[in-house]
């Protein structure tokens, strides 16, 4: 197997990195998919869990500009309210829902596991 570049290191050669696509393909055996689509299923789970990292880092950013926060949301509202998103409109008017970060990745984890149906 070709090991891909990170930073300029090796990301597959690391142990515990090779450990946990075993444990992956271990526990995708029973799906029946083939070598191949077990590893795009890996490669899926590995770019989710990497741009979930990085909005938590964004999050974390923002939260350091709570004046920034505000106005984005402010700038949401009235845009929201101007009657030409009408979709945008709605998902605002939504109840938020829990924003810690453990809540916040298991609701997308079940989302790219169990389809777009999950709540």
């Amino acid at each position: 197997m070709v090991s891909h570049q990170v930073s300029g290191r090796s990301f597959l050669r690391a142990t515990n990195t090779l450990a946990f696509l075993e444990h992956a393909l271990a526990v995708l055996q029973p799906t029946g998919l083939n070598g191949a689509a077990k590893l795009e299923v890996f490669a899926q789970l590995a770019a989710f869990v990497a741009g979930h990292v990085a909005h938590e880092i964004a999050q974390a950013a923002v939260s350091r500009f709570p004046d920034r926060a505000a106005a984005e949301a402010r700038y949401l509202a009235a845009v929201a309210a101007d009657g030409c998103h009408p979709e945008l409109a709605e998902a605002l008017s939504t109840p938020g829902r829990p924003l810690t970060p453990e809540a916040t990745f298991t609701r997308f984890l079940n989302r790219l596991i169990d389809g777009l149906d999950t709540d």
